[in-house]
């Protein structure tokens, strides 16, 4: 299901990045 590789990096790289400002 990997439809929209940017869109699937971008998450991943907010999620990285909201874990470190958390």
């Amino acid at each position: 299901m990997v439809r929209f590789p940017r869109v699937i990096a971008t998450k991943n790289a907010v999620k990285k990045l909201e874990e470190l400002l958390a």
